[in-house]
């Protein structure tokens, strides 16, 4: 967190510079918008990074090809900044057509890919379409198994989300089979007090009482 606002109060004073000189183009300066925004998001000023995400991607569509790995980028930046301001519609809109152009021109396997199916599930979630997070979820899922070692964060990550899922869509008993996986991998490599390991120990102990509700 300080180290965001650190950044946030080093960008802002390059910015103060670059509009005091409006011969500059912004075009030329996108990474550090991108950036910034970025920053803003962590700081939790979620209006203003989709407000400044906003111009870059604007700027970015009118300049770069459909498929260019910047635009897509920040256009996947600008989802998470709308799902984090609550405009979670606004993010599923974004982030489907994102994950189209990288299935049409990606790998299955691409981290990018994957990546932008990752948080559309999670959009879909946020959104109150499960069944789509949960179908969307396990295709990833399947996929990180089959290229990626079973203590790798990106796929650990996502079987956390999927379990997520299926306790969303009732499916409670699948969802603690795959969380204890999860919790008994995370236990053994990460310390006590990692994030993800007791976000995953909470999460579990919860659906493991909400089993119990429905016995």
């Amino acid at each position: 967190m300080r180290q965001d606002f650190e950044l946030g109060s080093l960008l802002e004073g390059i910015f103060v510079e670059l509009r005091q000189k409006p011969e500059l183009s912004l075009a030329g300066f996108l990474p550090l918008y991108d950036l910034q925004a970025r920053s803003l998001v962590n700081l939790g000023k979620n209006q203003k990074a989709v407000e400044l995400l906003e111009q870059v991607v604007k700027i970015q569509e009118a300049i770069l090809a459909k498929d260019h790995p910047n635009r897509l980028a920040s256009q996947h930046a600008l989802a998470g900044a709308y799902r984090a301001n609550g405009q979670v519609k606004d993010a599923v809109k974004l982030l489907e057509q994102v994950a189209k152009i990288r299935e049409a021109i990606l790998a299955e396997d691409h981290p990018s890919r994957l990546a932008s199916q990752h948080e559309l599930a999670g959009a879909y979630q946020a959104n109150g379409q499960v069944k789509d997070a949960v179908k969307l979820l396990e295709k990833v899922v399947k996929i990180q198994e089959a290229i990626l070692a079973k203590d790798h964060p990106n796929r650990l990550a996502s079987q956390h989300e999927l379990a997520g899922a299926y306790q969303a869509n009732g499916q409670v008993k699948k969802a603690v089979k795959l969380l204890q996986q999860v919790v008994k991998i995370e236990e053994a490599i990460l310390a006590e007090d990692h994030p993800s390991r007791l976000a995953s120990q909470r999460a579990l102990a919860y659906y493991l009482r909400d089993i119990k509700s429905r016995e």
